[in-house]
């Protein structure tokens, strides 16, 4: 602990995050992520709390192969369709991974048993 405050190893960082350990130290190699000690062995220590802040709230976040799967799009579409605004990014974790609330994405019009008809989206394409 520094100054009361808990601090956390970069697995924990990472399952809080919803993303790999490797994400999280790629993040803070990289500068979108940094830690709040480093020990003598070069591992990453983090405050929890300030994680916490970070990480995605009361909602369960899946990554873009999900989302897309769920939608019947491909990830390129999805990817299209979050740049239209048309469905909804919940959270971009430090290591620039896009997360959808999975609750949102079952609402979408693009949801095949959504309220829209997804035309022109691709929700259609699922015939796989």
């Amino acid at each position: 602990m520094i100054s009361g405050t808990k601090l956390i190893g970069s697995r924990e960082a990472a399952r809080l995050l919803g993303v790999s350990q490797h994400t999280v130290i790629r993040a803070c190699r990289e500068g979108h992520l940094e830690a709040d000690e480093v020990t003598p062995g070069g591992h990453h220590r983090f405050s929890e709390a300030r994680i916490r802040e970070l990480a995605p709230r009361a909602f369960k976040l899946v990554g873009s192969g999900a989302a897309a799967r769920t939608l019947g799009l491909s990830v390129g579409k999805l990817r299209r369709a979050v740049q239209r605004g048309t469905v909804s990014l919940a959270t971009i974790t430090p290591g620039g991974h896009r997360r959808f609330a999975a609750s949102e994405l079952s609402n979408s019009a693009l949801h095949p048993n959504g309220n829209g008809d997804g035309a022109g989206d691709g929700a259609s394409d699922a015939s796989a």
